[in-house]
């Protein structure tokens, strides 16, 4: 059974609390940037749907029917920004459409108002799709983000945390290792002045340090 100094036991139970408390502190940061990298987008959704609710709204009172597919569409162009919008009626006209490629083949449940992760042309959005209803009529609306960046982002982060925790422990380490040595070193050297001590030299006495700690008491 290999025997450990207590140097290297102080090492090892410091190394093993810092890693503990470095998984955590790491962890906490990535989590937050994580949730809020969904909280934005699917706040970026629910404003694009609440505003095309309150247009359509308008449309229904002011627009005759054949001029409805025109707004519609003007509206999409004027509001894109970043976010995606796929507009059609009952009747299964589409009054909007990006002009994405693989947007056609998307499948975003109509039946599920919450967010959900898809892709459109090999790349990762975020989306929506809901049916609104206003003026006698049933409309489904669609709306995506993309989310190829963020999560290019949080990889990035995810990496520069990664190989900032072995370089702090190592470093924490090596202090830690260090610093142990300084505090027993006074140890090592009244046991070396104790070997000393023989019957040839009965009145040789240990050096009492001046700091009164534990040390002196000792």
């Amino acid at each position: 059974m290999i025997r450990l100094s207590i140097r290297a036991r102080l090492t090892s139970g410091y190394a093993a609390l810092l890693m503990a408390e470095m998984l955590t502190l790491a962890g906490g940061p990535w989590r937050l940037f994580a949730t809020s990298m969904g909280h934005a987008p699917d706040a970026s959704l629910a404003e694009r749907i609440d505003g095309t609710r309150r247009f359509i709204d308008a449309t229904q009172h002011e627009l005759p029917p054949e001029e409805v597919q025109d707004e519609f569409q003007e509206f999409s162009n004027l509001t894109r920004g970043e976010t995606l919008l796929e507009v059609s009626d009952d009747t299964g006209r589409v009054l909007c459409r990006p002009e994405l490629k693989g947007w056609d083949a998307s499948q975003v449940p109509a039946s599920a108002p919450s967010v959900v992760e898809t892709s459109f042309g090999g790349e990762p959005y975020r989306a929506r799709s809901t049916s609104l209803a206003s003026g006698g009529h049933l409309f489904r609306v669609t709306a995506a983000i993309p989310m190829g960046t963020a999560y290019a982002a949080l990889r990035r982060f995810g990496w520069l945390l990664a190989a900032l925790v072995p370089v702090v422990m190592l470093i924490a380490i090596a202090g830690g290792y260090w610093l142990c040595g300084r505090a027993l070193g006074p140890f090592d050297r009244m046991t070396r002045d104790v070997q000393l001590i023989s019957v040839s030299d009965p009145g040789r006495r240990l050096d009492v340090p001046p700091a009164g700690d534990e040390l002196s008491r000792l």
